[in-house]
């Protein structure tokens, strides 16, 4: 079996490799559009990389859970609590990927995750209590998580580091800017068969956001439909 890159969507309309180069142009973009440091994204993620235990997720574990399959991946809004209960009543096959608040719908539900994406903007209880179960968690760097980083990054096992600027050291850059469009780009990337999304809504900021500024979650969910726009999704 081949470990060489996957085609990571068709951004712009092209299949892209995941190269830093490619998804540069759209990095300096949101630098751009929310005035955000490029130099704190690299001090948080030089901290996560220090931080993160090891041994680490490594790139083959998530192409053997991933490829081929179908992936439901998970959201922030209120009806996610919904669609978890339909996919465990009915018995859907496939992997479940938690965009970092969703994990807190999960508990409780009857339904377990394979994989979460998080910058740690979950509540923390819930993404340690997932993790100290075996399920791996994908931390993501910026420059607004620092804090969190130091706090929470080295407990958790076996999970994977990743930045939004040029990958480094240990970390990974598979695309993407918000917790669920992060999980697009990672399911495009490890060869999903099929991608569904779970209680996705760009037009209100969703129950399990837990954000403190509504404003600037709307800017970014209208940048993560851009995103996903790109790529060949289903809407559970």
């Amino acid at each position: 079996m081949s470990r060489e890159p996957l085609p990571c969507g068709k951004i712009g309309g092209e299949t892209l490799m995941v190269d830093f180069p490619d998804w540069e142009p759209y990095y300096m973009g949101i630098l751009r559009s929310f005035g955000y440091s490029r130099r704190k994204d690299e001090e948080s993620a030089a901290l996560l990389d220090a931080l993160l235990p090891h041994p680490r997720l490594p790139w083959e574990a998530l192409w053997d859970l991933i490829h081929g399959r179908t992936v439901y991946i998970l959201g922030a809004h209120e009806r996610i609590e919904s669609d978890i209960s339909d996919i465990r009543h009915r018995c859907l096959s496939g992997i479940i990927m938690a965009a970092d608040g969703a994990s807190s719908a999960l508990r409780g539900s009857g339904l377990e995750p394979h994989l979460i994406l998080s910058d740690l903007d979950g509540r923390p209880e819930d993404l340690l209590y997932w993790n100290r179960r075996g399920v791996p968690v994908v931390i993501h760097a910026h420059g607004d998580n620092a804090d969190r980083i130091r706090a929470l990054a080295p407990s958790f096992a076996y999970s994977m580091g990743t930045t939004q600027s040029r990958p480094f050291g240990g970390l990974h850059n598979h695309g993407g800017f918000t917790d669920g469009d992060r999980c697009v780009f990672l399911a495009d990337h490890f060869g999903a068969g099929r991608i569904v999304l779970c209680g996705f809504d760009y037009t209100e900021v969703g129950k399990y956001s837990f954000t403190t500024d509504p404003t600037t979650k709307l800017r970014k969910l209208r940048w993560a439909q851009r995103l996903i726009s790109e790529f060949e999704v289903e809407y559970y």
